[in-house]
């Protein structure tokens, strides 16, 4: 009878192993392909390499990335997360798209830009006036408003009667979950000029200098989604786009397409 018990324990320990091994397997065949929610800076200028800073679930380092359009190529770095950005120095202006991939699936299409003007990076702390980043009169500024509350500042000299264009590009085409906001104000702060939607959820604004002088541009955001907030919101996937310039700024063209 001793015997006969052994002989049933020792299939069911087996049984048990082999079920337990039959479960991690199905495990790792139902696992979550990667997902993409933002590229920190979104873009990039021709003829320059930049790393960025991929965020979202990414179990499974290192991926493969596939990259929609031409003029760039994008690199997978050993750090998780980082990709390297290399833009052709005649690589069209525009946006390309990207994905990442590995075993189990892949992510959606990210966007990528290439710029006409040149690109910097936001440089904090420039929350406060007195510590706003200087731009040039023509830039593209890679920002991120990345947590509650977070304001970033910007400043910029003009010349009497100068037309400065300030366009932000978050919600639209970047897909940035931000509703945003722009302002010119005063070296001191008050505020001249201020912009929320002029295309979608995304502020443009256009400012004659009315005296020579330093001027800020000052943005914040609210979430794109409205929730019982009232308060600024902020996130590591509100990036944003912010280009400036004094020189000719298209708007739009008509008409938009010829056969």
């Amino acid at each position: 009878m001793r015997r006969f018990l052994q002989w049933l324990t020792v299939p069911s320990r087996t049984c048990t192993l082999v079920c337990c091994q039959l479960l991690c397997a199905q495990a790792t065949l139902a696992a979550d392909p990667p997902e993409l929610s933002y590229l920190y800076p979104a873009g990039a200028c021709p003829g320059s390499t930049v790393t960025l800073q991929a965020g979202g679930t990414l179990e499974n380092w290192p991926v493969n990335v596939l990259i929609y359009g031409d003029g760039i190529a994008v690199g997978v770095a050993e750090e998780q997360g980082k990709l390297d950005l290399v833009v052709d120095p005649d690589a069209d202006p525009g946006v390309r798209w990207l994905r990442i991939y590995d075993q189990f699936g892949a992510s959606s299409l990210r966007p990528v830009m290439v710029g006409a003007l040149p690109e910097v990076v936001e440089q904090e702390p420039n929350d406060d006036p007195l510590k706003a980043q200087h731009l040039a009169s023509s830039v593209t500024a890679n920002g991120r408003l990345e947590k509650e509350g977070d304001v970033d500042c910007y400043s910029v000299q003009l010349r009497e009667g100068q037309t400065l264009v300030a366009d932000m590009l978050a919600h639209r085409v970047l897909a940035s979950p931000m509703d945003g906001l722009l302002q010119v104000c005063t070296a001191a702060g008050i505020v001249l000029g201020q912009n929320d939607d002029e295309c979608g959820l995304d502020p443009r604004l256009v400012f004659t200098a009315p005296a020579d002088g330093k001027y800020l541009i000052r943005t914040f955001a609210f979430p794109a989604k409205p929730d019982k907030k009232i308060a600024l919101s902020g996130a590591e996937s509100y990036v944003y786009r912010l280009t400036i310039t004094t020189d000719g700024f298209v708007d739009h063209a008509f008409p938009m397409a010829v056969s």
